[in-house]
């Protein structure tokens, strides 16, 4: 049940299945090839949070030229976390990594506080908002799973805004004592 509550607002976006190899302007490391001389040149670079690695190389690549490709047959499976509590971890290392990456923005001070947490928690429920009702169809959702879809998904997404304000007060606190 938990996979199908979280189909309806996860961030991954359900499988197109369109089996034509398209331009892409990003990548997932489980699900990545490429020469080896772009891999030389392009190494994850080291960073001190659970994820976000990905796209931070694909930015750079991207800004350098790199074109990156997707075929729709090569597509990831990303399951939903496996408990509740599972869930939780996932929550908090997602407010982790949300403070993590926008500090090391040009003026990204703004994005990492508590404002910028703010913001993100309202566009996730906007977000919610539009995308459970157009999954649940493709989902074949009954209505008593989108809406507890959504609601789950905003216990989630105030779960990543707490974390994000504790990881903007004390960043240290959450990768001190959340294993993921």
């Amino acid at each position: 049940m938990l996979d199908r509550l979280f189909a309806g607002f996860w961030f991954f976006k359900p499988n197109p299945n369109t089996p034509e190899l398209r331009r892409f302007g990003g990548f997932y490391a489980n699900n990545f090839a490429a020469k080896r001389d772009v891999l030389e040149r392009y190494p994850f670079a080291p960073a001190e949070c659970y994820r976000g690695q990905c796209a931070a190389l694909s930015r750079r690549m991207r800004h350098d030229g790199v074109r990156m490709w997707r075929h729709g047959d090569a597509t990831v499976s990303h399951p939903a976390p496996e408990s509740l509590g599972h869930a939780f971890a996932r929550a908090i290392c997602h407010g982790y990594d949300n403070v993590y990456w926008q500090r090391l923005k040009p003026h990204g001070w703004l994005l990492a506080s508590p404002v910028g947490a703010l913001l993100r928690w309202l566009n996730s429920i906007v977000t919610m908002l539009v995308n459970v009702p157009k999954r649940a169809g493709a989902l074949k959702l009954g209505v008593g799973t989108a809406i507890g879809s959504f609601l789950f998904g905003l216990a989630f997404n105030t779960v990543i805004f707490g974390a994000e304000v504790v990881a903007w007060v004390a960043p240290g606190f959450i990768r001190k004592h959340v294993q993921m």
